[in-house]
């Protein structure tokens, strides 16, 4: 399946998306869940239900905006950009199964997942910018401030004890 521009874009957006809301999970967990497992199943349970209740809400607008029923294609792409949002949740949840296996500490998953999310965003909001049509230095730009407001929230994170 080739996809088109616009499907690369919005899937590199929805992943943008979801990583923000993972991290924010992960940040949510802070040290009063110290355990590995219970942060990685958190973290996929949020995914389910944020792609179900993206799917839902993505069908009914483009359902109201094109009044008409959608077709089995423009409903499988609604399944695939919101899928992004779960795949970018199964590696921090992979992070933390292996700290609960013990191979490395809990607050070492919790580094490894917040530099993975600031990797994340930058990259994918490069992705997601270009494909808007924007340029090259004005992508990397969008994806340095991203970045740049991952980072703030996750020192004011660490600033306020969580």
């Amino acid at each position: 399946m080739r996809l088109s521009k616009s499907l690369i874009g919005s899937r590199s957006s929805k992943a943008v998306y979801g990583i923000i809301l993972v991290t924010a999970v992960v940040i949510g967990s802070g040290k009063h869940d110290a355990e590995p497992l219970n942060i990685a199943l958190k973290v996929l349970f949020a995914a389910i239900v944020i792609v179900l209740a993206e799917v839902y809400s993505e069908y009914l607008g483009e359902k109201i905006k094109r009044k008409r029923a959608l077709s089995k294609s423009d409903k499988k792409n609604i399944v695939y950009d919101a899928s992004a949002i779960f795949v970018v949740s199964l590696y921090p949840a992979f992070i933390f199964i292996l700290s609960s296996l013990g191979l490395y500490s809990t607050e070492l998953a919790f580094i490894i997942t917040f530099v993975m999310s600031l990797i994340g965003l930058g990259v994918f909001g490069y992705i997601a910018s270009i494909y808007a049509g924007d340029s090259r230095l004005v992508s990397a730009r969008r994806a340095l401030i991203a970045s740049l407001i991952g980072l703030a929230v996750i020192l004011l994170k660490y600033a306020f004890g969580h």
